[in-house]
């Protein structure tokens, strides 16, 4: 007959089930670890830096004065901190035509870039979400536009603005600014996935109109698209240049790119002007709105991804 002692389990044999135990899980999940690759984290370094070091010499030079830029290491500080100082020169130059060109950039920013992400919003869903016939000859154009360069219709643009007087007003730079193909293209194929046709055939059974339903249901679960194209399109008129500079000519509707062109051009022309620390000034100011969007938008980003990677 089996004693006690021969049934339960001795503390050395409990020990030996515990080491098992843990060895099981550590090699569980050493398995589940990701592979670290040293190469490839010396690449990423390396990526990293030569992003990051353009954005360092913007910022440490817009603290320097005129005398140190050219007497200073380019990465290191000069003798006087003189950010506050050439902020303040930059926004008071010749009557403060910096924060003229900000405001045209904003208004071109909102109006243009606002207008592109409605349009191509509601395009791209319409495209998506309905059959009417000639879809692909349109799909078709849609991919041929995105193959265009922006800077190959520069030209044939300006040559139809001029001929309908709309040159030298901030028409055209807004106008252009309007269409987004690839903003477009985006929320199509976006919207394909993102939103099932069961659901709009509920809320449309249910008796909800097109627009309530694509306000109140389609919107939300395009929130991902619409801010990547918000961002896209944000980001390319704000940077835009080439457009602005062969289109206006008057410096009052100048955004500020064409305007701190203009500026470096003064300051390293034959007969340069002493205002080379208002250019990397203005240079640093003009990027601080981009960061602080794409800061405010990004949490928008994530959410909606969060949200539509959950499974209903």
């Amino acid at each position: 007959m089996a004693t006690l002692t021969d049934v339960a389990p001795t503390r050395s044999d409990r020990a030996a089930a515990r080491k098992a135990e843990r060895r099981a899980e550590k090699s569980f999940t050493q398995g589940r670890r990701p592979r670290r690759s040293i190469l490839l984290t010396i690449v990423m370094v390396l990526f990293t830096v030569y992003s990051l070091v353009p954005l360092v010499w913007l910022i440490v030079n817009a603290t320097k004065t005129q005398p140190d830029l050219f007497s200073s290491f380019g990465l290191w500080f000069g003798k006087d901190f003189n950010l506050f100082q050439n902020i303040a020169d930059t926004l008071t130059y010749r009557d403060g035509i910096f924060l003229k060109w900000l405001g045209n950039t904003l208004l071109y920013v909102v109006v243009g870039a606002g207008g592109a992400t409605l349009l191509a919003t509601v395009a791209g869903y319409g495209l998506a979400k309905f059959n009417f016939p000639g879809k692909r000859a349109v799909f078709a154009i849609v991919l041929g536009a995105i193959a265009v360069p922006g800077t190959a219709l520069a030209v044939p643009t300006f040559l139809m603005f001029s001929q309908v007087g709309l040159t030298n007003t901030p028409w055209a730079i807004i106008l252009p600014s309007l269409i987004s193909p690839f903003g477009l293209y985006l929320i199509w194929t976006y919207a394909t996935e993102a939103i099932p046709t069961e659901l709009l055939e509920a809320a449309r059974m249910d008796g909800a109109s097109e627009f309530r339903t694509f306000f109140t249901i389609s919107l939300r679960l395009l929130a991902p698209g619409v801010v990547t194209v918000a961002l896209f399109a944000i980001v390319a008129t704000w940077n835009n240049y080439f457009l602005p500079l062969i289109m206006l000519s008057d410096p009052t509707w100048y955004p500020l790119t064409v305007g701190l062109s203009q500026w470096s051009a003064q300051a390293t022309g034959v007969a340069a002007q002493p205002i080379y620390n208002l250019v990397i000034t203005g240079s640093l100011l003009t990027i601080v709105p981009i960061v602080v969007a794409f800061l405010f938008l990004q949490r928008f980003w994530q959410s909606g991804l969060a949200a539509g990677s959950v499974k209903q």
